[in-house]
């Protein structure tokens, strides 16, 4: 593969064991272009892979490269955003980050109101808090991706909406939690604008190139 032209070189990447010790410019040296460590999971698959069409190391998207300068405002001026948080300072402080990075979101209070305010508006960026009085964010996301489903099945053509989830738990398994419950990622709070970046970043990234995430 190695002596292929680049032109149609595959990218190779190494599903590295844990007790194999390697580093990326020693994987690199073998004809890697990326490692992965095993147990491999659909959220580390869907990380390498931003990460290796981003052209960064290998993480778990912590250390995702973002601009130093903001982006300007009309970058983001047809994307419907939605905030769905309980807390109102938690929900002031998002929106705030939010327009720093150039975005203009709305907000609701709780999973009931997020899916009602979907199903009007058709948001296709949603922050939502997992926590949250009426329907938590669990319930709120699978109601969404249901009703986008049956929305295909009846013939509209209505673009899958990108749900990044808020929680204040930061336990091992709550990203994996969150993406079985429908959300595609995860956000730990207090949210930060550099996280707040690195998800619009992703979800950018499967915006703009779906067919290398798969169809979702």
């Amino acid at each position: 593969i190695t002596t292929l032209p680049p032109e149609s070189r595959p990218g190779v990447i190494l599903m590295k064991s844990i007790g194999l010790s390697m580093t990326l410019e020693e994987a690199r040296k073998h004809g890697f272009d990326m490692f992965i460590r095993k147990p491999v999971t659909p959220s580390r698959i869907y990380d390498t892979l931003a990460s290796y069409y981003h052209g960064n190391t290998p993480h778990e998207m912590a250390d995702l490269v973002i601009p130093q300068e903001e982006p300007e405002a009309s970058q983001y001026a047809n994307v419907r955003v939605l905030v769905a948080e309980d807390n109102t300072v938690n929900r002031k402080v998002i929106v705030m980050l939010l327009k720093k990075l150039g975005i203009e979101a709305d907000t609701v209070s709780d999973g009931a109101e997020a899916l009602k305010a979907w199903e009007q508006i058709r948001y296709s960026l949603i922050f939502m808090d997992c926590q949250m009085p009426v329907m938590d964010g669990f319930t709120s996301t699978r109601h969404i991706r249901e009703l986008h489903q049956s929305m295909l099945d009846s013939g509209l053509q209505v673009v899958r909406p990108y749900i990044i989830a808020l929680t204040a738990n930061a336990l091992k398994g709550d990203r994996d939690k969150c993406l079985l419950a429908g959300m595609d990622d995860y956000i730990s709070k207090p949210a930060r604008i550099r996280s707040l970046a690195q998800a619009i970043e992703r979800w950018k990234f499967y915006s703009d190139t779906p067919p290398i995430l798969g169809k979702r």
